[in-house]
């Protein structure tokens, strides 16, 4: 959605709220894609498995019919390059109102 929020604000000049000054990393993940996963496992139910042993557990399965499934992206990149990128496509600087870690507080 950050694309989304920062493209738009971006194009009707208004600015965008940077917490941290934006020093941080983010995992910027395409909805497509997490949708394209769902599909795959959705006719796929996680069976228990039958070797299963408490003395010796595999993190990875259970006796219990579970599975995990890890469709992120796992590519965070710093949010201030993100933010760049954005502007260095639409050929504009984007208002941006930073705050630090102290200077903001959750609605």
């Amino acid at each position: 959605m950050a694309l989304f929020l920062f493209t738009k604000a971006a194009l009707e000049n208004k600015p965008i709220k940077v917490y941290n000054n934006g020093n941080m990393l983010r995992d910027f993940t395409y909805i497509d894609d997490i949708i394209e996963g769902i599909v795959r496992v959705i006719n796929n139910p996680a069976k228990p498995d039958q070797y299963w042993s408490s003395k010796n557990p595999n993190p990875s399965s259970s006796s219990a019919p579970y599975k995990l499934y890890n469709i992120g992206n796992n590519n965070p990149i710093n949010l201030m390059d993100f933010i760049n990128v954005i502007e260095k496509e639409l050929g504009i600087e984007i208002n941006k109102k930073l705050f630090t870690n102290t200077s903001w507080r959750c609605p």
